[in-house]
């Protein structure tokens, strides 16, 4: 049984993975949710990437950086890098749902550290990986 097929999550990679895990194709089946299911795991999701945007801006603020509004990191880039892979060392940058809780590995690294969180100043990196780099290194 697959669920979550018909989810705004998932990708192309994860329904091959899916699928090609099977042993038996004619004992696959995808699970149909009702019509009136309602899919609030989106809006949390965005909920917790408006909250590491403001905390983002707080710090380049503070830092002195610029803080451009058409430029800056938004939402979509972060929804944008879910399910990719993280730039420094592979692991996939993901998305958990646990005890009604949303957490995230899904981080953005400035390459230059004299710069704010701007859209072309940032890569996916893991949460390990960004504190790993913190403002030690530039990129």
């Amino acid at each position: 049984m697959i669920y979550d097929w018909s989810k705004w999550y998932c990708s192309k990679n994860w329904y091959w993975t899916a699928i090609t895990r099977a042993r038996d194709l004619n004992r696959v089946k995808f699970y149909n949710y009702y019509a009136d299911e309602k899919d609030m795991s989106k809006i949390r999701v965005e909920t917790v990437f408006r909250n590491e945007i403001m905390n983002n801006e707080e710090q380049d603020k503070k830092a002195g950086r610029d803080v451009e509004d058409g430029n800056y990191v938004d939402v979509d880039l972060l929804m944008n890098l879910m399910n990719t892979q993280c730039e420094n060392c592979n692991e996939p940058l993901v998305i958990d749902f646990e005890d009604g809780k949303v957490s995230s590995n899904i981080s953005c690294q400035r390459v230059n550290n004299e710069l704010g969180h701007l859209k072309d100043n940032c890569i996916g990196l893991c949460v390990q990986c960004n504190c790993a780099f913190s403002n030690k290194i530039s990129l």
